[in-house]
C-alpha cells in the first residue's frame, strides 16, 4: 500500500503501561502525538534499540497508509521494554535532529520514568504498579442491580480468588484505596446493560477458574463480560 511520510508538527508525549503475555508482563512506553491528526489512517513511525542498559527510540515522523481517511486520531505506538529489575537510560531522538533524556528504574513493585532532558517529548515523572504475577482485570456489565450482587456474590466466594492489590495506576488500570478500579482505553454500552463493575483481582488456580467462571455466568441471561490474565489471555463472553 502507498506510504507517504509526514513531519510531525507538535510534540510527542510518553506514558508507561504493561503488557502481559505468556512468559512474562513487560514494562511499555506508549508513544503519541500530544495533538490529534486530522487523518485516521496515520501511523507514529518509531524505531528502538533496546541495548543492556540503554534504550535508543527514534521517532522518525508519521506514515500516512494511503491516501487520508478524514478522522481525528492521536497516532501512537507501543515499545516493549525488558523486563529485568534495574535502572536505564533512555534517549528519545525526534527526527535525528532533537534529544531528550531520561530514566526508566524498574523495581519488584514500581516501573517508573523521568525525564532529565524534555526538550519536544511530554513525560515528566510517573510511576506505575508492577502487575501481580496471577492478575485479572477486565470488566462485567448486567441489566439488574440484583444480577450485579450475585456476580460480585460468586466470584468472592472462590476459593483461589483474591482481591489484594496496592492503590494506584497500573498503566492498564488505576485502582482507588476503596478498591474502585477504573479501567483505560474501554468503552461500555450503558444503555443495554446499565449496571457496570469493572475488576480487579489475583487467582491462585487458572484452569479451574475457567471451570467455576462458565458455571456462574450460567445464571445470568443478559451480560457482557471482558477479562484479561497476566499470562496473555483474553476472555469475552
Amino acid at each position: 500500500m502507498q506510504t507517504n511520510i509526514v513531519n510531525i508538527n507538535d510534540e510527542i508525549e510518553v506514558f508507561l503501561s504493561q503488557k502481559p503475555s505468556s512468559n512474562t508482563i513487560a514494562p511499555v512506553l506508549e508513544i503519541s502525538t500530544v495533538d490529534s491528526i486530522s487523518c485516521a489512517n496515520t501511523e507514529l513511525w518509531v524505531e528502538s534499540n533496546l541495548g543492556s542498559q540503554n534504550i535508543e527510540i527514534d521517532i522518525l515522523g508519521l506514515v500516512l497508509d494511503g491516501n487520508c481517511v478524514i478522522g481525528n486520531v492521536k497516532p501512537m505506538t507501543q515499545v516493549v521494554l525488558n523486563p529485568a529489575i534495574g535502572n536505564y537510560n533512555l534517549t528519545f531522538d525526534l527526527k535525528n535532529s532533537i534529544k531528550s533524556k531520561g530514566k526508566i528504574e524498574i523495581t519488584n513493585d514500581l516501573i517508573c520514568l523521568s525525564m532529565s532532558e524534555e526538550t519536544g517529548v511530554v513525560a515528566g515523572h510517573q510511576c506505575i504498579q508492577r502487575l501481580h504475577p496471577h492478575a485479572v482485570w477486565g470488566y462485567f456489565q448486567c441489566a439488574s442491580e440484583s444480577d450485579m450482587l450475585q456476580f460480585n456474590a460468586s466470584l468472592a466466594a472462590l476459593p483461589y480468588v483474591g482481591f489484594p492489590g496496592n492503590a494506584g495506576n497500573y498503566g492498564i488500570f488505576s485502582m482507588s484505596e476503596n478498591r474502585q478500579v477504573t479501567l483505560s482505553n474501554f468503552q461500555f454500552d450503558l444503555q443495554r446493560l446499565p449496571k457496570l463493575r469493572q475488576l480487579y483481582f489475583q487467582i491462585a488456580d487458572f484452569d479451574r477458574f475457567l471451570i467455576d467462571l462458565d458455571q456462574i455466568l450460567k445464571n445470568f441471561n443478559e451480560f457482557k463480560l471482558e477479562l484479561y490474565f497476566c499470562n496473555g489471555t483474553t476472555i469475552k463472553r
